[in-house]
């Protein structure tokens, strides 16, 4: 089992939270692999692949949204889908 879904909270550090890709561009303008980071303008999770920001989650009319205007649970299994435990 991987260490986020055994201590979910060990996982908040990691995650980048910007207003928007405009101020994450010139923030944060080398990001690492598989880095993560939340869009508060759109509500979107995104990774870092190597040389684009992909959003989590789509495919059969779904995403990660949150409808109690929080992250922390689109975050948790935006990570499960990457690392590939979450999706299907």
């Amino acid at each position: 089992m991987p260490g986020y879904a055994r201590n979910p909270d060990a996982i908040a550090d990691d995650v980048l939270v910007f207003p928007n890709e405009e101020t994450r561009a010139i923030a944060f303008p080398y990001p690492m692999p598989s880095q993560i980071s939340y869009l508060e303008d759109t509500k979107i999770i995104q990774y870092w692949d190597g040389s684009l920001w992909r959003s989590v989650g789509g495919g059969g009319g779904g995403g990660v949204g949150n409808t109690d205007g929080g992250f922390s649970n689109s975050v948790y299994g935006g990570i499960a889908a990457i690392d590939g435990g979450g999706a299907s």
